[in-house]
């Protein structure tokens, strides 16, 4: 701002007379350093909404882009039939006698066939599919968070954890992300909570709660029942 030596008026730079008297300004005393750190002063003054938007696009769009779902699924393609195997195989699972050991082999194709006609049809659940190699397992997750009202877009979500069976039929999680972006540590329940909640809840599953062992190979997996 330079002062009216006249009136003591405040006035912006760019003004050469008073805004309120009207007469001459006199920058003498206005060094040219003074001038300028005033400018940028002037500058960011008038411009800082602007830039918080744009340091606020700086830090969303790569987390925007970390987070954007991976739609493709995972695995072999579904099998024709492949649905009916599975579920003949868990129910055998369900007449083992008490005392003795099945086993209940599921080809990683006959999986994503299951999935494809009863996950795929479950609210929210957009795809499931599962990856089988030698030592572990891969299972992907598509769900919709939410549809926007404009034009009935769905807002979706993709879920990967990769899966070590481990000793009594359980398995560890070695691996977890949320669209392309890893979740370290503590972060991984984000992506076995949402994972686990439509699989758990099919009651079809029950028998493989006495699994004593789960086998992962390639294009396979086996489970052991000990009731």
């Amino acid at each position: 701002m330079i002062i009216c030596p006249k009136c003591g008026n405040d006035n912006p730079l760019g003004r050469v007379f008073c805004g309120k008297c009207g007469g001459k300004l006199d920058f003498s005393h206005t060094s040219s350093q003074e001038m300028a750190s005033k400018n940028k002063e002037s500058w960011v003054g008038q411009h800082w909404t602007k830039l918080g938007y744009l340091v606020v696009l700086v830090i969303l769009i790569p987390v925007a882009m970390a987070l954007w779902p991976d739609s493709a699924p995972i695995g072999k393609p579904a099998s024709s039939g492949g649905e009916k195997r599975v579920e003949a195989a868990i129910r055998g699972c369900t007449s083992i006698p008490k005392g003795k050991v099945g086993l209940a082999p599921f080809l990683e194709e006959d999986l994503n066939a299951y999935f494809l006609v009863t996950k795929a049809k479950a609210p929210g659940i957009d795809s499931l599919s599962v990856s089988a190699m030698q030592g572990f397992f891969t299972v992907h997750m598509v769900k919709i968070l939410f549809v926007l009202p404009v034009k009935s877009i769905p807002l979706k979500a993709s879920y990967d954890i990769a899966c070590v069976p481990v000793a009594g039929g359980n398995v560890a999680v070695s691996k977890a992300k949320m669209g392309h972006l890893p979740l370290p540590g503590g972060l991984k329940s984000i992506a076995v909570n949402a994972i686990r909640k439509p699989v758990t809840s099919d009651k079809d599953w029950e028998a493989l709660k006495s699994m004593s062992d789960v086998k992962a190979e390639n294009g396979r997996l086996t489970v052991t029942i000990k009731p």
